[in-house]
């Protein structure tokens, strides 16, 4: 199993004060305040004064308009680099109407 850890973080939600992640095998596994001690092979990364948050989504890509490669792995690096970690593609612009209004009528559960 492969450990990494992030301390000294803050969160979106609590900003008001210093976390530490603890991820096994990609997933978050513990959140907590100064309780995670690393492992013996736990790859630490130390994020004072920065901020976690989770991958954000981009609902508003138009990489089904983008016809050129090159055009295409730009805007994706841009996007990666930004934070976004998942694309949603629609589409028309009343597609994605419709599934925001869906989104704020909570009609779609994790």
């Amino acid at each position: 199993m492969r450990y990494f850890l992030i301390k000294n973080c803050k969160l979106v939600e609590r900003q008001n004060q210093i976390n530490d992640i603890l991820i096994a095998n990609n997933k978050i596994i513990a959140i907590g305040i100064e309780f995670i001690r690393p492992t013996i092979g736990t790859e630490t990364i130390d994020a004072n004064g920065h901020l976690a948050i989770p991958g954000l989504i981009n609902i508003c890509s138009n990489f089904l308009s983008l016809k050129d490669t090159e055009e295409l792995r730009r805007q994706i690096h841009n996007d990666v680099a930004a934070g976004f970690t998942t694309w949603i593609g629609f589409e028309n612009a009343s597609q994605m109407n419709e599934t925001l209004q869906r989104l704020n009528k909570q009609e779609f559960r994790t």
